[in-house]
């Protein structure tokens, strides 16, 4: 049987059908977007490289997600915990030191010439360790995370001049709550620097699991009262601090200010400006810098797109003016194409996936498979939001993909792997609600036929009695 009919049989049988099908036209939709999102380089050796690359990542994440349901459930989750998240980790704390730098960011390392971008990994092996940490219970005490932190905690206490004695003890779940911190904080440390837009998506992604796992404790509310603290700050001290001081600053600081505080377009001096006539200040607003390129240049073409044409695809003209076409700005070039079928089909097709996420999860009794669902599907809707909220300028430029339809290999390999584990557990969950189904007929079955033998029972021993 060839490799199609055997997915084809697959997705007639016991999987979550819907959820297949969205990935399935995801695949389709991302394959005329990269085309023509990548058309104005496809002259040059590049561009074309980009789109044909793109292919065999499509082929290879069809051929992982397949390969993911077939495998044990458990082991599978089990060795995809241990692989993505410390291989995410490692390769994060190398990346200051070996990476590349593309575009004006060091966030690439080749291994074995095999370029790879440690941030895609961390974020899903985020989800996967909170499933792993949340669900421990016994031995909690015996995880290599748990002894490690308390050998520091030993060392640091033996080194200072006075004794401190806690008074407060954790409960297990604020340890659980903690050691999660800790399992994030790691990678984050080593990635926020030069990509913060990633950082972001970690923080909300680590409160959604810690949300799933336990709901609104005391605990979670602090956690997000020092989160919303903590951001007011920091982007109040990137507002009120002069370019000169954070250029000494380690990081991508005045980069982050202009995308949160854009400078004019024109570099006439305030006293000027304000004596500049009405008409001439609303004509500087249109000059076009690197600052707003991107912005300005999505917004022409999603205009163009919702202007009531579909115009069809290929017919995109912004995709030789808005660099990242086929990547950040995806999203702007499918309107332009599509118009407001695309604007309604996309956004649409992740909330589907929600609710076909939430169907699964109604039938899965395993509390680490449902931190997995609810985690990875959280993961990649918010990210899918929040490119598509960068792309009509709603939200500061991020660099983030559009899960699914933007092109790139790590980042489409490892949300296709997501994919794979949410169909996995759909597949797994349907066999035990089917065996569950099939007992309690069975149970049933019994339980009539032990009734009726019991009443024959009873009537031979009246029919005795009679004679």
């Amino acid at each position: 049987m060839s490799f199609i009919a055997r997915i084809f049989n697959e997705f007639k049988s016991n999987q979550n059908r819907i959820i297949w099908f969205l990935y399935i036209v995801f695949l389709l939709i991302s394959f005329p977007a990269v085309y023509t999102g990548s058309a104005s380089e496809i002259g040059d050796s590049s561009g074309g490289l980009k789109f044909f690359k793109h292919i065999g990542f499509l082929l290879v994440s069809l051929g992982l997600v397949y390969g993911l349901t077939m495998l044990s459930l458990k082991k599978m989750v089990r060795y995809l915990t241990i692989g993505i998240y410390f291989g995410g980790t490692i390769l994060a704390i190398l990346t200051p030191l070996f990476g590349e730098t593309i575009n004006g960011a060091k966030r690439w390392i080749k291994i074995f010439g095999i370029p790879f971008q440690p941030s895609e990994i961390t974020k899903l092996g985020i989800v996967l360790i909170g499933a792993y940490i949340f669900t421990r219970k016994d031995d909690f005490d015996r995880l290599i995370l748990v002894r490690m932190l308390q050998g520091l905690k030993k060392w640091i206490l033996e080194r200072l001049p006075v004794q401190i004695v806690s008074k407060k003890v954790w409960s297990l779940e604020e340890k659980k709550i903690y050691l999660f911190l800790f399992a994030v904080a790691v990678p984050t440390l080593f990635i926020v620097l030069q990509n913060f837009s990633m950082a972001i998506i970690f923080v909300a992604t680590t409160l959604g699991v810690i949300f799933i796992s336990s709901g609104f404790t005391r605990t979670f509310n602090r956690l997000v009262a020092l989160i919303v603290v903590g951001s007011c700050l920091f982007v109040s001290f990137l507002y009120f601090t002069p370019e000169s001081v954070l250029d000494k600053l380690p990081g991508r600081f005045n980069t982050w200010k202009t995308r949160i505080d854009p400078p004019p377009a024109h570099n006439l001096p305030d006293s000027v400006y304000q004596n500049l006539p009405k008409e001439q200040k609303y004509a500087l607003k249109f000059i076009e810098t690197d600052h707003n390129m991107q912005p300005r240049r999505a917004k022409m073409a999603i205009a163009k797109g919702l202007g009531g044409v579909i115009n069809g695809p290929g017919s995109s003209r912004a995709r030789y003016d808005l660099p990242e076409a086929s990547n950040d700005f995806i999203f702007a070039i499918i309107l332009e194409e599509y118009g407001i079928i695309g604007a309604i089909l996309i956004p649409f097709m992740y909330l589907l996936l929600i609710f076909q996420v939430a169907s699964v999860g109604r039938q899965t009794t395993s509390k680490r498979y449902l931190i997995l669902l609810y985690g990875i599907t959280f993961l990649y809707v918010f990210q899918a939001f929040l490119n598509m909220l960068v792309a009509i300028n709603l939200f500061p430029v991020t660099g983030q993909t559009l899960p699914l339809i933007s092109t790139g290999g790590t980042s489409y390999i490892i949300t296709s792997c997501g994919i794979g584990i949410i169909l996995a557990i759909a597949k797994d969950s349907k066999k035990r609600m089917k065996a569950l189904r099939e007992s309690h007929v069975q149970d049933l079955h019994e339980e009539t036929v032990g009734e009726e033998i019991q009443e024959e029972t009873i009537y031979q021993q009246g029919a005795s009695t009679e004679l």
